[in-house]
């Protein structure tokens, strides 16, 4: 979040099958919902293009990101922006440290985020 605020980590991780997509919009859906109780303007940022644009997409079916457009349409102070991956930009860098030691750190609990179609759509086929 653009506010330099340090952000806690939520120590949290994903079941095998649910998609980098799916992380990246959980992310988003959190810090929203973090920034909903900061009396300021926010400005979140993510690298995923794909997220950016499906929570931009006013037809998407995307359960998470209707609830996430819900969420924006109600707080007009919390705004998403694209910011380049890999480029070294500091913040970013930490997002993605962070993000892979909550997914790779023993004792940590599970977020039930609901599995990906083509996962489910292997399972329904055998």
């Amino acid at each position: 979040m653009s506010n330099r605020n340090s952000a806690t980590p939520v120590k949290q991780g994903f079941r095998k099958k649910n998609s980098v997509c799916q992380a990246e919009m959980t992310a988003i859906y959190e810090a929203i919902k973090y920034a909903v109780n900061l009396q300021c303007d926010i400005k979140i940022w993510s690298d995923s293009q794909y997220s950016l644009k499906t929570i931009a997409n006013v037809s998407t079916s995307s359960k998470i990101a209707r609830e996430i457009q819900t969420l924006l349409i109600h707080h007009k102070n919390i705004r998403l922006g694209w910011i380049r991956a890999h480029v070294e930009h500091p913040e970013n860098e930490m997002a993605d440290y962070l993000a892979k030691t909550a997914i790779t750190a023993v004792g940590i609990s599970i977020h039930h985020v609901p599995l990906p179609r083509c996962s489910m759509k292997g399972k329904l086929t055998k």
